[in-house]
Parts: structure tokens; sequence; C-alpha cells
């Protein structure tokens, strides 16, 4: 089995953060997206890596991004 596969249906508690480590060192910003996009405030380190590994690719999702975690 595609070991990505795993990583991405994996509901392992705590896992969030090797999960967006993975995505962005294979250039999977749209899974790291995924990930960090249903997390609180509490994750905002990885929130932010995962935003600032996006601005080049995803601008338009930083933005509403920061705004609604911003409201």
């Amino acid at each position: 089995m595609d070991l990505l596969k795993i990583i991405r249906t994996y509901r392992g508690w705590g896992s969030e953060s090797a999960k967006v480590y993975i995505f962005l060192d294979e250039g999977l910003i749209d899974d790291a997206i995924k990930i960090v996009s249903e997390l609180d405030g509490y994750h905002n380190d990885l929130i932010h890596r995962v935003m600032t590994a996006a601005v080049p690719y995803k601008p338009n999702w930083v933005i509403a991004n920061s705004r609604r975690r911003a409201d």
C-alpha cells in the first residue's frame, strides 16, 4: 500500500504535526492545508508553517484562512 495513502487516511490523535511535516516535505501543499484547516488556535505554529509554505501556491487560501482565524 502507498505510504502517502496510509498517512492521508490515518486518524490517530496527535498525528497532525507529523502529517503536515511529511506533506510539506513532499511538496503536497493541498494535503497540508486540509490537515490544518480542521485545527484550532492551539496549533498556531503548525498552521503558520503551512500558511508560509502555501503563500506562493495558494495565496487566496492564506488570506481567507487568516481572516477566518482573526475573527
